[in-house]
């Protein structure tokens, strides 16, 4: 990954952590971005300054799914749990004091209502004990990690603004369709995604009703080797197909780095981060990110580029048009987490006093970093992926065919040696494709029914745009 796509805090971190994690850069960012989603929970993003409303309804809340999908030993879940270690972990562990203090609390009023009688005095004291107990809430959770499907739900009805970790993904889809509660788990943070409030029929309080969940942000980190025995090309296929996975930023590793010498980041270092991640939750959670009139100009460019591609992917029935259009919305999530980036290092480095707007304008700059990341994303990892299970795009598949036809020197081919070769069936679109590749004029069949390049001498030696 460039320098270029990353703002400062964030690639000052990444390099920091690159010392000491086992997974790559690209990781480290994609995980690091997610868990910055959490420390300005409440934020929303607002496609311009007009559009920011008081009850702030037109915006779109900072909600991140993420995929760490690769070979057991790259560091998936040690990279999560780093991050967290150096970002979130002081806001846990006061939130676990938090909580300490109101079970104590609790624990006492539930000793006095026992020790009560009957009496009229008695009987006024339980009421204003039950009253209490009532209105004492637990602290919401800031990182979910190895929770059970129940606990998760448990702690999705608190609201907050949760670091979701699910490791092992490929083992949890399939234990799933076994496991009524694995699948309304699934089911409600993928309904989450959107407006960050969800209500399942299946998920229900004590009264037997539907429970509202409601949440103020939200990361969600699936973790998963690639495999017959995680992750499978159905699981993969599924995904796309249900939309499930066209949620999700995705990240692989396909090839090892040096083992990391040191596994821990020097006290100063430490400190820094953790003092940065303070002040970004304590100053810039709960605000109102716009796109300046720059920033909106270079989002609506890339608005035109991902609907053409996204009308060419629909229209070829090819899958990968949901995640495409994704895109937009992930682009404008990100560029509020780059502008709150940008504004935390400003406001800690300021010479004198800065006063924060509840209003904050994002950046031509971060709009273009945040454009740059999904795209990097998209291509040099979730395409990747996709290939590494022969789940290709339409594009892809073209190419493959005609690179296979061109090598033929001009000998006309069977539709079934195309497949041989090619691995691509008549399930996979083949017929479509040889179609579309006639009415391009790209190939042609001959009197025995073969196919072959058109103008073959003229394509001879050329790589195929």
């Amino acid at each position: 990954m460039n320098n270029n796509i990353l703002p400062r805090p964030l690639e000052n971190l990444v390099s920091k952590l690159d010392s000491i994690v086992q997974s790559n850069r690209d990781i480290i960012a994609l995980v690091a971005v997610g868990i910055f989603t959490n420390l300005v929970y409440g934020s929303r993003v607002f496609s311009s300054y007009n559009r920011i409303d008081a009850n702030r309804t037109n915006g779109d809340l900072l909600i991140i799914y993420i995929g760490l999908f690769f070979a057991s030993g790259g560091g998936k879940s040690g990279t999560y749990h780093t991050v967290c270690k150096y970002l979130l972990d002081w806001l846990d562990i006061d939130l676990q004091k938090q909580q300490r203090q109101i079970d104590e609390v609790r624990e006492n009023l539930q000793i006095e209502l026992k020790s009560l009688g009957n009496s009229a005095t008695d009987r006024v004291k339980k009421e204003e004990i039950l009253t209490e107990l009532k209105e004492l809430k637990n602290v919401k959770d800031v990182i979910i990690d190895d929770a059970t499907s129940e606990g998760l739900i448990e702690a999705l009805k608190l609201g907050g603004s949760p670091s979701i970790f699910i490791d092992n993904a490929g083992k949890y889809l399939k234990m799933a369709s076994k496991s009524e509660h694995r699948e309304a788990t699934l089911r409600l943070i993928d309904n989450l995604y959107d407006s960050g409030k969800t209500r399942d029929k299946k998920i229900k309080s004590s009264n037997g009703r539907a429970d509202a969940i409601q949440v103020d942000g939200l990361s969600v980190i699936y973790a998963s080797t690639i495999g017959n025995s995680n992750l499978t090309i159905r699981d993969i296929q599924y995904g796309i197909e249900d939309g499930s996975l066209n949620k999700v930023l995705i990240g692989i590793q396909a090839t090892a780095k040096d083992i990391p010498i040191e596994t821990e980041l020097s006290l100063d270092d430490a400190k820094d981060i953790e003092a940065f991640a303070k002040s970004m939750y304590k100053h810039f959670s709960y605000k109102n990110y716009y796109l300046s009139d720059e920033a909106n100009t270079l989002y609506l460019a890339f608005h035109q580029r991902i609907s053409s591609d996204y009308k060419s992917y629909y229209n070829a029935q090819d899958s990968i048009s949901g995640y495409v259009i994704r895109m937009l919305k992930q682009s404008k999530r990100i560029a509020a987490v780059f502008q709150a980036l940008e504004s935390n290092l400003d406001y800690i480095t300021a010479s004198e006093e800065v006063e924060i707007s509840q209003n904050i304008a994002i950046t031509e700059d971060n709009m273009d970093k945040a454009i740059k990341f999904v795209e990097h994303y998209f291509k040099n990892h979730f395409m990747i992926l996709l290939r590494h299970y022969g789940l290709l795009s339409k594009e892809d598949k073209v190419e493959k065919v005609y690179q296979f036809l061109l090598k033929q020197n001009n000998v006309g081919t069977t539709k079934r040696k195309i497949t041989q070769y090619t691995k691509i069936r008549i399930a996979d679109g083949l017929d479509s494709i040889l179609d579309e590749m006639a009415r391009n004029e790209q190939i042609g069949k001959d009197e025995n029914g073969l196919y072959r390049i058109l103008n073959f001498n003229t394509h001879t030696g050329d790589t195929h745009e």
